[in-house]
């Protein structure tokens, strides 16, 4: 069994999860590169993408300047 089939997913931290995942993807993005900038495991950034850790304003600001777009872009629906 994987670790996210026994976690609780937050469904307000997966909802950024998904935001930042769909920008990833759409620059081509891979979760190693999300990792190296915020200085920590491939896994620890899966965990926050599925939700299961919340993201915190620091890494989501470190993200945003990854991709080259604004913070608040993962944070509402609307501002993508």
């Amino acid at each position: 069994m994987r670790f996210a089939e026994l976690a609780t997913v937050d469904p307000a931290a997966k909802a950024v999860g998904d935001r930042v995942k769909a920008e990833m993807e759409r620059q081509s993005i891979r979760q190693s590169a999300v990792a190296k900038r915020l200085r920590m495991s491939q896994p620890a950034v899966s965990r926050r993408i599925i939700g299961v850790v919340p993201f915190d304003v620091s890494e989501l600001e470190k993200i945003a300047r990854l991709l080259d777009v604004p913070v608040t872009s993962f944070l509402t629906a609307d501002a993508a």
